[in-house]
């Protein structure tokens, strides 16, 4: 005989009180949390008033600068996400996310940190061309699935010395840390 499943909603006192008996320490900064761990902290966190994720693409390896763009990231959710929002905004990818709540001291907003390689075959990557670092060893199997399929046009920087100093630059760019 099968039971009928009951749902019977709590009040709101116990709530609260499950908020509170949360696993997480909403208090404490700079947190360095697993995917699984991360959106679960997102979607638990008490107030988003001031809240804001910030998403930097790691893979495939950009340079925002090389499309005129200041920012560094490529998006900021002022709520709380999960790895489909990224998927269906940014594609497949790796991606470094910093939760910041600038309702915390001055020095100590950044919250929690994570990093996340997001991958659907169904998902490429929804990437500008001319942000592609085209020297990056990381990016070499991406430029190479996009030349075959016929939509890479190479860089636009003329140079002497075969793509040399082309290269270099974005061995440097690579090496730099942007957050």
């Amino acid at each position: 005989m099968r039971r009928a499943k009951v749902t019977i909603e709590a009040p709101q006192e116990s709530v609260a009180a499950a908020a509170e008996s949360s696993q997480f320490d909403f208090k404490k900064s700079f947190q360095n949390l697993k995917p699984e761990t991360f959106w679960q902290f997102l979607k638990e966190y008490p107030d988003w008033e001031a809240g804001a994720v910030y998403v930097y693409r790691l893979w495939p390896v950009i340079d925002r600068q090389l499309a005129g763009n200041k920012e560094k990231n490529i998006d900021i959710f002022t709520s709380a996400i999960t790895d489909l929002d990224i998927l269906h905004r940014h594609g497949s990818g790796k991606y470094h996310l910093m939760f910041n709540d600038s309702n915390k001291p001055k020095g100590l907003v950044n919250v929690a940190t994570c990093k996340v390689d997001i991958n659907d075959p169904l998902y490429e990557p929804v990437v500008p061309l001319e942000e592609v670092v085209e020297g990056a060893d990381a990016n070499k199997s991406y430029i190479e699935g996009l030349k075959a399929r016929q939509k890479w046009k190479g860089s636009t920087v003329l140079t002497h010395d075969g793509g040399q100093a082309t290269a270099e630059m974005a061995r440097s760019l690579t090496a730099r840390r942007y957050f």
